[in-house]
């Protein structure tokens, strides 16, 4: 494997004048993360493509287009055949603080260029790191690998990683995606429910359910089902925000002790959340008695945090945007 390390020139001091700079193609100082105000474009790549590929150019930019810092990189395909890559980009400040970034599928016909295109809101990033392969994975496996890799240490405040102040999350425009115990969980069927007396609960599952059966059914099928339960005093409603700093209660976490567990167990603990009802859409209960429940929909964003122990779990969280999620409802009998 080889690595070609690109210093794109950027003045990341606040006084320094808005302006943008680039220098050519060229081998770097040997760091990945630089901390002396420059930014360094790091790229990297599968051995099997040290032949095929080659960078024709790299620019940095501060402020940028549309993000206060970015980057643009142009890679050659050398080779007389069609490839597809996985190009993984990732923003690192001085402390080696991850601040995200993106991966994408890209097909370069033979002979020819393309151009990959990276921005950041954070000001605070000093190094940009491109990882180029012919091993394409699914966006599960990407983002698994991304969350889950010690070595990638998550800054909070974008909602990829544990965090005790739910509040100051900024949830991803993504689907439901998170750690439980260490290993990825992925929200696949999210639903609210009425309860008795005025109250109402949010459960996500990691497999798909039928939500007017509910998940006690979908466990005598599947007993590792994992389960995510919050419970409210009161009905949501559009433009609400639920929201709880870091407590014991107001929810557990039906979960597994470990990765290759044929069951679940409920988890206890303190958690945080921050729930954005974006809309929600149902009719009066009228007179539908509870064995006939009745389907709305909810559009939001979420993050909840529980915390872990050193002898039971490890911090677990889940984050992401739902989609006319379900809301089962009806009138107590």
């Amino acid at each position: 494997m080889r690595i070609i390390n690109i210093i794109a020139m950027i003045c990341l001091l606040a006084a320094c004048a808005p302006e943008e700079k680039s220098t050519p193609v060229g081998v770097a100082a040997d760091k990945d993360i630089a901390s002396d105000g420059n930014l360094i474009i790091n790229v990297d790549m599968d051995l099997a493509l040290q032949s095929l590929i080659h960078v024709t150019a790299a620019v940095g930019s501060k402020p940028g287009a549309v993000n206060p810092v970015e980057t643009s990189i142009t890679i050659q395909n050398d080779s007389a055949e069609q490839l597809v890559l996985e190009a993984q980009g990732e923003w690192y400040d001085g402390q080696g603080n991850r601040y995200g970034g993106i991966t994408s599928t890209l097909t370069i016909a033979a002979n020819q260029v393309h151009t990959l295109n990276a921005g950041t809101r954070s000001t605070h990033v000093v190094g940009y790191k491109l990882f180029l392969s012919q091993d394409i994975r699914s966006e599960d496996e990407r983002f698994a690998a991304a969350i889950s890799d010690p070595v990638n240490k998550v800054a909070e405040g974008y909602g990829m990683t544990y965090s005790e102040t739910a509040l100051d999350e900024v949830i991803p425009a993504l689907p439901l995606r998170g750690l439980a115990n260490g290993k990825l969980f992925t929200g696949k069927t999210i639903a609210f429910y009425q309860g008795l007396e005025g109250k109402w609960r949010l459960e996500i599952s990691d497999h798909l359910l039928d939500v007017l059966k509910g998940v006690a059914i979908g466990r005598i099928e599947r007993e590792d089902i994992q389960t995510i339960y919050l419970h409210f005093d009161k009905e949501p409603a559009a433009g609400d925000i639920l929201a709880q700093e870091m407590a014991y209660g107001g929810g557990i976490f039906q979960i597994k002790q470990s990765a290759d567990s044929m069951e679940t167990t409920s988890w206890n603990t303190s958690l945080a959340y921050a729930i954005y009802i974006d809309s929600w859409q149902r009719e009066a209960n009228g007179e539908q008695p509870c064995s006939k429940r009745s389907l709305g929909s909810t559009t939001g964003k979420l993050f909840i945090s529980f915390q872990g122990s050193e002898f039971t779990f490890e911090d677990s969280w889940v984050s992401g945007e739902f989609v006319d999620a379900p809301i089962v409802y009806c009138s107590p009998e």
